[in-house]
This record gives C-alpha cells, sequence and structure tokens, in this order.
C-alpha cells in the first residue's frame, strides 16, 4: 500500500481524453480518490499543493494529447523511475549501482544539453545495465518511411560519442521539428549501435552494446562556470540528486523487504520526504533561465476568468513560483509551443498557473472583465496582472479573492510588429529556415545539418545580438556590441582574451575555426564526413 500513495504523491493521475491539467475541483470530472497518507501530507511536496492529500484527492496533471515531450520532464521521469526502484524491496537496488544509474541519466541526458530542441511525440526512456547494453525507446507514431521525399522522417546518427536522434513529423499542414542528443558512456561499442521502428506501434528502439572491458569510472566534480550555463531543469537536478541519494543510502541499512514486512515508525515520513524533494526538482517548478519578455512580443490580458469557466480548456500546470513571474509563464508557453497562460497567484509569491494548448471561451464574457484589473500584480513586472488565489485555511491568503476564490488572468501571445520579420503565430510549428532561426535570449541550441547537401554541419542557433566564435568542441558566445567599431574583424576570429564571452555551447566534435561562418543569429561549421555516422533504422510493421 505505502509504495502505491509514494507512486500517487509523485506519478500524477492520467485522465484520458485530455490534454493538460491542473487540481481544480469539478473542472475535469469527478477526480478519483485516493487513500491519505497515514502522517499527512510528506513534507517537500509543491507549495501549491500543501492539504491536497488530506482531503482525499491527488494533484493532478494531465498529459494525453498535449503539445509534446520536454527532454527535461523525460530525465525527471527517468530519474523518478530509478528512485521508485531503490525502495521496492527486495528487488531494490543498492546505493552503488543507483549512483552509477543516476550519473549514467545525468551525463547521457546532460552532457550535450544544448543539442536538444524541439518537443517530440513520445517521452524518450534509458536503461543501462552496465553490463551488457544501453536501451534507448521511445514512442513516435505517425513517421511514414519509404515515401518519395527524400526527406528521413526519423534519423539516428554517432557524432563523436554521442548519438543524436532527430525527427520531422508531418500532421496535416503542420511539420514540427526536434532533436534529442544521448552522450553514450565510456566502454560502449557506437560502431554496432542497432535501431529499430515499428510503423504500427511507433516504438523506436536504439540498443548500444558494451563491450567487455572494464573502463574506469573518472570522478568528476561540476565547474561551477558549466552549472551556470545548464537549462535550470537540470541544474536543479545536478544540484539535488547527491543530498537525495545520501538519504537513499541511509534508508538502505533498514533489512531487505523492509516494505514488506512489519515497518517501523517514521518509515513513510522519511520516503515521503525523499520522493517529495524529488518533485520540487519537477522542470515545470523551475523558472526559466530567461528573466524577461521581449521587447516586441506582444502579449494581450484575455481577460480576468472564474476557476468555472476554465473547463474543457487543454492545460499543462505549472505551481510554485511561476503563478507570480509574468516572464516565467510567458517562457513556459513558448517552449509549450502554445499560445496561451494562466495565473492564479498568492499574496506570497507563489500560486498555480499553466499554459494552454488552447482557449474556448474567446467569445466568453470573463466573469471579472479585462480592463478592472485582475488580482494582484506579477512579482517580475507590475504593470501585469497575476490574478489571485485566496486559499487562506491552507496558509496562502491573498487580499485580491475572497476565501476560496481564485481569479485566472489568462494572456494570449499574438505576432510580433509589423517591423518585424518573423510574425509566424506562437503555435506555428512549421520548421524555420536556419538563416531566420533564432533562439530566445539566453538559449543557445545547436542542430545537425547539411544531410541534403551531403556537406554535414552544425548550426548553433544564438540570441539575437549576438555573435560566436569556434574554439575547438566548444562554440563561445560574446554580444555582437564587442565588434562595434572593428569592422574588418571578422566574425569566427578568435577574440581577446580581455573579453569575457557571456555562454558557451559544448559541441560533440571539434571543429575547425576556419570551417565556421555566422549568417545573422546562426553559426554554421562545417564537419569532416568521417564525424558523423549514419545509422540505419530497421523498420518493421507490426501491431
Amino acid at each position: 500500500m505505502l509504495s502505491m500513495h509514494l507512486a500517487l504523491c509523485v506519478a500524477f493521475l492520467v485522465l484520458p481524453g485530455t490534454d493538460g491539467g491542473w487540481p481544480f475541483e469539478g473542472i475535469l470530472g469527478e477526480v478519483p480518490k485516493v487513500q491519505p497518507l497515514p502522517h499527512g501530507l510528506p513534507h517537500g511536496l509543491p507549495h501549491a499543493f500543501p492539504g491536497a492529500f488530506p482531503f482525499g484527492r491527488a494533484p493532478v496533471i494531465v498529459v494525453e494529447h498535449h503539445s509534446g515531450f520536454n527532454p527535461w520532464e523525460d530525465l525527471h521521469k527517468n530519474v523518478q523511475r530509478v528512485v521508485q526502484a531503490q525502495a521496492g524491496g527486495p528487488t531494490a537496488v543498492q546505493p552503488v549501482q543507483m549512483q552509477m544509474q543516476l550519473g549514467g541519466l545525468l551525463d547521457m541526458f546532460g552532457d550535450h544539453h544544448a543539442g536538444h530542441h524541439g518537443l517530440a511525440q513520445g517521452s524518450f526512456e534509458v536503461h543501462d545495465d552496465h553490463q551488457s547494453r544501453v536501451l534507448i525507446s521511445a514512442v513516435l507514431p505517425g513517421y511514414e518511411f519509404g515515401t518519395k521525399t527524400s526527406e528521413k522522417p526519423l534519423s539516428v546518427r554517432a557524432v563523436g560519442r554521442s548519438l543524436v536522434i532527430s525527427g520531422t513529423h508531418h500532421q496535416g499542414p503542420l511539420i514540427s521539428q526536434w532533436q534529442r542528443v544521448f552522450s553514450v558512456p565510456k566502454g560502449c561499442d557506437v560502431k554496432n549501435v542497432s535501431v529499430t521502428y515499428n510503423s504500427g506501434s511507433g516504438n523506436l528502439t536504439v540498443v548500444i552494446p558494451r563491450s567487455n572491458t572494464t573502463v574506469p569510472q573518472e570522478d568528476e566534480e561540476a565547474d561551477e562556470d558549466d552549472m551556470i550555463g545548464l537549462p535550470p531543469a537540470l541544474r536543479a537536478l545536478r544540484s539535488g540528486l547527491p543530498g537525495l541519494m545520501d538519504q537513499m543510502a541511509g534508508m538502505q541499512a533498514l533489512p531487505q523487504g523492509f516494505l514488506r514486512a512489519r515497518r517501523p515508525m517514521g518509515l513513510e515520513a522519511v520516503l515521503g520526504q525523499v520522493m517529495g524533494e524529488l518533485e520540487q526538482m519537477h522542470p515545470r517548478n523551475q523558472l526559466p533561465a530567461v528573466s524577461h519578455v521581449p521587447e516586441d512580443a506582444v502579449v494581450n490580458l484575455v481577460g480576468c476568468f472564474a476557476e468555472s469557466q476554465l473547463e474543457k480548456v487543454r492545460l499543462k500546470y505549472y505551481g510554485d513560483s511561476n503563478a507570480a513571474n509574468f516572464a516565467a509563464m510567458y517562457w513556459h508557453a513558448q517552449n509549450d509551443h502554445v499560445q496561451y497562460f494562466a495565473m492564479a497567484r498568492h499574496s506570497v509569491p507563489l500560486g498555480h498557473a499553466f499554459t494552454a494548448h488552447g482557449f474556448l471561451h474567446q467569445n466568453e464574457v470573463p466573469q471579472w472583465g479585462v480592463y478592472d484589473g485582475c488580482g494582484s500584480p506579477c512579482q517580475d513586472d507590475d504593470e501585469r496582472w497575476c490574478g489571485c488565489a485566496n486559499e487562506a485555511e491552507r496558509g496562502f491568503p491573498s487580499a485580491g479573492c475572497a476565501e476560496g476564490e481564485k481569479r485566472f488572468a489568462v494572456y494570449k501571445i499574438g505576432v510580433q510588429n509589423a517591423s518585424s520579420t518573423d510574425t509566424t503565430d506562437a503555435t506555428d510549428e512549421k520548421p524555420v529556415n536556419a538563416s531566420q532561426a533564432q533562439a530566445p535570449p539566453g538559449q543557445l541550441y545547436w542542430k545537425l545539418a547539411g544531410e541534403k547537401e551531403g556537406e554535414p554541419s552544425i548550426e548553433v542557433v544564438m540570441p539575437k545580438g549576438t555573435k560566436a566564435t569556434a574554439n575547438g568542441n566548444e562554440v563561445l558566445v560574446y554580444n555582437a556590441s564587442r565588434e562595434e567599431g572593428d569592422s574588418s574583424k571578422p566574425s569566427n576570429e578568435a577574440t581577446s582574451t580581455s573579453v569575457a564571452p557571456i555562454s558557451k555551447v559544448k559541441l560533440p566534435v571539434g571543429v575547425s575555426t576556419n570551417s565556421c561562418e555566422q549568417k545573422d543569429e546562426v553559426l554554421r561549421c562545417k564537419l569532416e564526413q568521417e564525424d558523423v555516422q549514419d545509422v540505419p533504422i530497421k523498420v518493421i510493421d507490426e501491431l
């Protein structure tokens, strides 16, 4: 029973036929009831949910038919699986094994974190037995092989000691592109990777065999500069998991199978705290790295809506301080490829927020209008409204609402100014030409390119107003203003050591400075043919 309670504690309920969600009372229909934990709510669950379990309900986030899967949510799900296995009785992994598995996951997902971009149609799982093989799998339905087009719908390529998995998905008039990069552990045979795709089920399976030779583990401490450049979700896991592993190691001193025998007093609280702390590391609880909204962004307040007016809206929940930060929810919506987001904050900068794929109430009059404000101002922008959520009985009051009331400030992201060259909608998933691509402020990513031309290359996409210099297997990014007054200096020329880069991108292989050329906000570096090896995909047609 305890294992079931823990699963409900951290694995949110999934309701079929809906699209994203949050724990609204009476909005998503009757939520299946669960038994409360024996000792109340475990310490460490998100601030948005204290008191939820004693009322017989678990937090709800619905993930069916949403816009796509985020790589950091995938990583957190993989970490959660390993930690849950530690509390699984006689089959529980040992602390050393857990440390190897968690460290391996962080390295595989995070070593080349700038190579992840776009939302995939399925969630990636990584299983490493540390003996014979590493298995990477995902369910990616709807990719058609064998068509007349020369474009590969799915591709797996070995670049250095990394596997780059990318997809181009067609759904009606929409085309979405994504890329995932997995750093292959030492001791694996990258030259003998096997890949299968089941066109019936959409199962993609990548098997990386391990060699028989033992590779010594290298103890590496995280560099502070590397930590600063990490995505917030990855940084939260890298900084928080060591302490969590120490707690789990202490639990291992208990007798084997302790979850199935008579449990010592306080064990539930220990496990609840561990799982609660892991839940705090979830990407939806982290503020985006970008702390401001672009000046030319168009974001309009749709209105101040009541909780009851949000029925059937396709939502994805974000909690904690996201609900009080306008810029945070703007970038969450951009990363989720949706137009709408909504916020309802407490007096303290915490609360409830979500992104929405669509909004069904454009012709409905908001209960509290549009022009009279909505709740309280946002923590980061006092000219924007962040709604209100008065839950005083749980210790989270709000002066903008009556007790028990929530008012949601709903925003819509529109097109940019007419003077902008990019007037696409926030939901437009058509691929952007590399020369027109641009990363959000403070964000960088790279992708493989040149496959059609037969000249493999890496394209580093940067924020507007930046320049880059290739430096071996790194690309250093600077403010473009550093070159003002020296038009004779090429953009890819080595920069004076007196000028500090504002960021950097790690590449899976080294590139030559002379092979790189920057156009607008894209630095394109040619690769040697032997640097990129295409891995054939065996397509099977079975249900």
